[in-house]
């Protein structure tokens, strides 16, 4: 695709910012029984393919994932469609989510004027073939290396003196090339039921910006279809304790009416809630939760750069819909939000201040060079469930 196809495919504030920044990539316990996984192969070009995980628990239960996804066309990198949870052997399939996808990765230097998007304005970027050494001694390469599937240890699911467990869970990764930097994006699926979404920056700092601090953001969406998509409600789950309180702390749970944005802050672990009319046995509402993974909160002021002003937006679903930075749009329209099929979109972001460590050298010259590669900086979020079991996971 050209850079002017891909300039129209673009909605118009993608297409503004584009063009008043510079062109080119961004810097840029128990048993040990094995997992049991069954995958269906083959099938036509563009339809998902679907993997099903399960995960061995005490006395012969077991837990499982179902996961549907797309590689490459008719969209560029590793593309979740579907994914559904079973509590045990014998239960239904629980939907949890619908499609997930990173909708753009979006590079800011603090120089001001330096501003990338890795995604909508890279008309030729392409998932990166991996190799075994990319895999590793637990990983399978699937669909002629464009996707590395593992199954991972996680480490102690939960322990009380004398009795543990370990958790495991299925790992989808891929890596997006974007000229001198890869993006790894994985997808992670836990044996209890919560799931992840990790971006990686490594490659090389970016030319003539060898030392300059910058950001990498990970711009999720994510359609949410906790048990019945038609029928969800996002609430903000905050926590407050103020010192007139002395000590004392609450929990405050607000349902949200319209479509709009929520700003994260540190003090009050806050967290959106999805909630489904669905309820587990002890007659309690079945939710997932977004708990960020991040060390900070941006906030980026040049053109079109009001997708920062939140953290978290969420949108009824539009197919349409896809470009993160276009959510100021989107929410013109102040549409409902209540019992129904619900989008949250979360910036996770990174911060990379370079060091000697990402590869940066000064030659006898005194002109920069770059030697090595810089280290994997990580961001991502969580997606933990409440009350979708009504008792501890894989617990005696």
């Amino acid at each position: 695709m050209s850079f002017t196809r891909c300039l129209l495919a673009l909605p118009l504030i993608a297409v503004l910012s584009l063009l008043t920044t510079r062109p080119g990539a961004a810097d840029r316990g128990q048993d040990d029984a094995k997992p049991q996984e069954a995958q269906k192969k083959g099938g036509k070009k563009n339809q998902s393919n679907e993997i099903i995980q399960e995960f061995p628990g005490a006395a012969g239960e077991k837990t499982a994932w179902k996961v549907q996804y797309q590689v490459g066309d008719p969209r560029p990198g590793l593309l979740i469609t579907g994914t559904w949870f079973k509590t045990g052997p014998k239960a239904e399939w629980f939907q949890v989510t619908g499609e997930m996808r990173l909708s753009e990765i979006f590079v800011p230097y603090n120089n001001g004027t330096t501003r990338i998007y890795d995604i909508g304005a890279q008309g030729e970027y392409d998932l990166v073939e991996h190799s075994k050494d990319d895999a590793g001694i637990n990983g399978e390469l699937l669909h002629k290396g464009l996707v590395v599937k593992e199954i991972r240890d996680t480490g102690i699911l939960w322990k009380y003196y004398d009795k543990v467990r370990r958790g495991q869970e299925l790992l989808l990764w891929a890596t997006i090339g974007a000229t001198n930097y890869n993006y790894l994006v994985e997808f992670s699926f836990r044996c209890d039921g919560s799931l992840s979404c990790r971006m990686g920056s490594t490659g090389k700092n970016y030319g003539n910006h060898e030392t300059m601090g910058h950001m990498h953001h990970g711009c999720w969406r994510i359609d949410m279809n906790v048990g019945d998509k038609d029928h969800n409600s996002v609430a903000v789950v905050r926590r407050h304790e103020t010192k007139a309180d002395k000590g004392k702390a609450e929990d405050t749970v607000t349902y949200l009416k319209k479509e709009g944005g929520v700003q994260w802050k540190a003090e009050e672990f806050t967290r959106l809630r999805v909630q489904s009319k669905i309820k587990n046995a002890q007659d309690h509402a079945i939710s997932y939760e977004l708990v960020p993974l991040r060390p900070g909160s941006p906030r980026h002021f040049g053109p079109d750069e009001e997708f920062t002003a939140n953290d978290f937006w969420v949108t009824p679903y539009k197919f349409e819909e896809l470009y993160y930075p276009s959510l100021p749009i989107y929410v013109k329209k102040d549409r409902s939000i209540e019992d129904t099929d619900v989008v949250i979109w979360y910036m996770s972001p990174a911060y990379h201040l370079p060091r000697d460590e990402d590869g940066i050298f000064v030659n006898g010259r005194g002109e920069m060079e770059v030697r090595g590669v810089a280290m994997t900086t990580w961001c991502g979020l969580e997606m933990r469930p409440r009350n979708l079991f009504e008792k501890s996971p894989l617990y005696p």
